[in-house]
């Protein structure tokens, strides 16, 4: 677009945006020129980060917001014709959103690499839609699903994800859905009997070794969303 002088003019939306930039940097480098003043002795190390940093994650919160804000807009999942039991991984991507927080938190996916089985429920794929950018998820084969209860299974109880050492554990926590053995819990959440949902709300998260080593199936280690979940697990 030319002006009556014959010079370039950037469209409007473009400079506003430059507008809005250039205002969050003076703010951000305001907020970093303050912690510095400060005297050396009460100085936090932790704090002292550089203007690009504090610039990156003030974006990727932004994003995040906006990302959420669209989501919940969007329309509702569709209910699922069959039960398919689903693993989901936190991928390595951070989180800066206050509300995907919460959300990855009630997931019970707060920590890098670890995992939950979870069913297709509307609730839980609406859950995770909300928090797409931040987890791989799957319909994990029966094998996976034996290799990840039997050698790092966890289960919540006294107020915290303990490992299943062994079918004691089952028989105390799962007894009232007839359940008394590890191979009969694998049954009935993979094949979605009676009390699976109640059982994968009792199951804990299972962590895994890094998962970086496994780039080669994906474009690279930010991959997110439903993606074959047994190719990430193939040497487990």
């Amino acid at each position: 677009m030319k002006g009556l002088d014959g010079d370039i003019k950037k469209p409007e939306t473009i400079l506003r945006g430059h507008r809005i930039d250039l205002k969050k940097r003076s703010q951000i480098a305001k907020q970093v020129r303050l912690l510095k003043s400060k005297k050396k002795s009460y100085r936090d190390k932790n704090a002292i980060v550089s203007l690009n940093t504090i610039f990156k994650k003030s974006k990727q919160l932004d994003l995040d917001l906006k990302r959420t804000k669209a989501q919940e807009k969007s329309s509702k999942v569709t209910p699922q014709k069959e039960y398919k039991l689903l693993f989901v991984v936190r991928n390595s991507r951070n989180v800066e959103s206050p509300i995907c927080k919460d959300i990855l938190k009630t997931l019970g996916l707060t920590r890098t690499n670890s995992g939950r089985f979870m069913s297709n429920s509307v609730p839980n794929l609406e859950l995770i839609n909300k928090v797409l950018p931040f987890v791989y998820y799957g319909t994990p084969t029966l094998k996976h699903v034996k290799d990840l209860l039997h050698k790092r299974g966890t289960i919540y109880q006294h107020n915290k994800a303990e490992m299943i050492s062994g079918n004691l554990v089952i028989e105390e926590n799962f007894s009232i859905y007839g359940i008394y053995s590890i191979a009969e819990l694998i049954e009935t959440i993979y094949k979605g009997s009676n009390g699976s949902e109640n059982i994968l709300l009792k199951l804990g998260p299972i962590n895994l070794s890094n998962l970086n080593v496994y780039n080669r199936y994906f474009e690279d280690n930010l991959k997110f969303g439903d993606t074959n979940i047994n190719n990430l697990l193939i040497d487990k």
